[in-house]
């Protein structure tokens, strides 16, 4: 199961590169990059500092509906096999 990012939809709505993200965070644009596509996961505390600097919730930063909405297929599945 993944954890689902806005991070891209979020700082292009805030006309932030992704250079000037990792730069604020204090980590190379890679991670970033791999933020958005999903190949990495921030740590709760990076999540938070990622919606301090980006003045959004964690609520809007992690796309809660999708994630949860995988977790019900997911059980729904187990429970009908």
């Amino acid at each position: 199961m993944s954890l689902y990012l806005k991070l891209k939809e979020i700082r292009e709505k805030k006309g932030m590169s992704q250079e000037e993200l990792a730069e604020k965070l204090g980590i190379n644009r890679t991670m970033i990059i791999h933020y958005e596509k999903g190949r990495n996961y921030p740590s709760l505390e990076r999540a938070v500092q990622i919606s301090n600097i980006l003045g959004c919730t964690l609520d809007e930063l992690v796309d809660t509906k999708r994630y949860l909405d995988e977790y019900q297929d997911m059980l729904y599945n187990l429970n009908n096999k």
